[in-house]
């Protein structure tokens, strides 16, 4: 074999080894040296050499001017290869939100989400103003997280079973009636008073408890406890309508 057919034989070899677009460029130069750039999707700039393709992306040379809130991409392989400025965004269960969006957790009604350039910043409320009560006097706010305690002067409701022995006068018979009567009572703190005593020149501090207001005369119905007889007992009583707070004056 001659030199000049080991140098083709050579060359047909390495073209062989290199993908299409390389062995297309290649053929087309046939000096098997770099060829001339070109470009893919408008944004790539590839050369081809005997090592394979070598593909850079295209960057314009003005720089771009982003908010606060937007962050730069480089280029984009599907449009302008000059970059462009995206707004940055945090992801919350499946949700986007904008820069400045407080979120609330989904398992903690006292645990938020403030959504930042740096992503998501945990904020939790610890409710530190926040005093014990039972539940039924608690008033929650908007969040469901913290509450304050109605525990002023009140009529609360309940319910308390009672009997009641009925004479009859014609049968000399003594039927018993039974069921739930709805009552009222008073419960609740009331704030304690000052007063001043001009005997020993100085102030007192008067306890002040809560307690009935006012009552009305009301009646509900009773069963009779023989199962025997249908009958009812329509038994009246006062239930409390309304509480105050009383002044306790203390001794002297």
């Amino acid at each position: 074999m001659s030199q000049e057919e080991y140098f083709i034989y050579t060359i047909i070899v390495k073209l062989f080894s290199l993908n299409i677009n390389c062995f297309i460029l290649t053929v087309y130069c046939g000096n098997g040296q770099q060829t001339a750039p070109w470009t893919v999707n408008g944004c790539n700039e590839c050369t081809c050499s005997l090592t394979g393709t070598n593909c850079t992306p295209i960057q314009c040379d003005q720089s771009l001017q982003c908010n606060s809130n937007e962050r730069t991409v480089p280029y984009n392989s599907d449009g302008s290869c000059c970059g462009y400025c995206e707004p940055i965004t945090c992801l919350y269960n499946n949700t986007v939100y904008q820069v400045g969006a407080i979120i609330q957790a989904t398992n903690d009604p006292c645990l938020n989400f403030t959504c930042t350039t740096s992503g998501l910043i945990p904020q939790y409320n610890p409710c530190s103003t926040q005093t014990y009560c039972t539940a039924d006097v608690r008033t929650y706010d908007t969040q469901k997280c913290c509450y304050t305690c109605n525990d002023t002067c009140r009529v609360e409701a309940m319910l308390m079973m009672a009997t009641v022995t009925v004479s009859n006068q014609n049968t000399k018979e003594n039927n018993k009636y039974k069921g739930n009567v709805p009552l009222a009572r008073c419960i609740g703190t009331c704030k304690p008073g000052l007063t001043f005593s001009y005997n020993s020149r100085m102030i007192s501090v008067t306890g002040n408890c809560c307690t009935v207001a006012s009552m009305t005369k009301t009646s509900c119905a009773l069963n009779n406890t023989n199962t025997t007889s249908n009958d009812t007992y329509d038994y009246e009583y006062n239930i409390t309508t309304s509480c105050k707070c009383l002044t306790v004056w203390p001794m002297p």
